[in-house]
């Protein structure tokens, strides 16, 4: 039996190249919805973000002996506090009272009943969050439109007079998850 040769090979060509578009549409589809289904869902990152700031502010007050730097918290103005912010490694253009991110540090004696205050609280970002963090913390309806907060460090340390000081830090986020490229808290 003799094999023929097809001298006219263009019908085989036309046919897998209709294959091979179909190919190419199947994994586009595919393509396509698997992004979609990615980025549909919404993610919840603000408890992170919160303790995210809280161990920044931490780790920017108290030094690696365990001293309190009270100088560093005298901060006066809303310039100081951006100083401070930029020390600390954060953008003071994304933590300002406009934004969607709170801190509040507060600094008492050791051992008073009540509590007394050091010095008067120190707030970062929107002050406003900080009634919305019972409101964000509970599981009702609607709650997850609020701040998420996180009170961080109620510890007792010994500050740069050499008495000891309780911290606490409160820290919230209301900020929603929203790519951004390069986006630095």
């Amino acid at each position: 039996m003799k094999i023929q040769k097809i001298k006219n090979k263009k019908a085989a060509t036309k046919l897998l190249s209709i294959w091979w578009f179909a190919i190419l549409l199947i994994i586009a589809v595919g393509i396509i919805i698997g992004t979609s289904i990615f980025f549909s869902k919404k993610i919840d990152v603000r408890l992170l973000e919160s303790d995210i700031i809280a161990a920044k502010l931490t780790d920017c007050v108290i030094d690696a002996r365990g001293v309190i730097d009270l100088e560093a918290l005298n901060l006066k103005d809303d310039a100081a506090k951006g100083s401070f912010l930029e020390k600390c490694g954060f953008n003071s253009e994304i933590i300002s009272s406009s934004s969607d991110y709170f801190a509040r540090i507060n600094l008492y004696e050791a051992g008073s009943n009540p509590p007394k205050e050091i010095m008067s609280p120190i707030y970062f970002g929107n002050s406003a969050f900080e009634g919305d963090c019972p409101v964000g913390a509970s599981a009702s309806y609607g709650a997850n439109y609020f701040a998420r907060c996180l009170a961080e460090l109620n510890g007792t340390f010994v500050d740069n007079r050499g008495k000891k000081t309780t911290f606490q830090i409160v820290a919230g986020s209301n900020n929603e998850y929203r790519p951004q490229a390069g986006a630095k808290i």
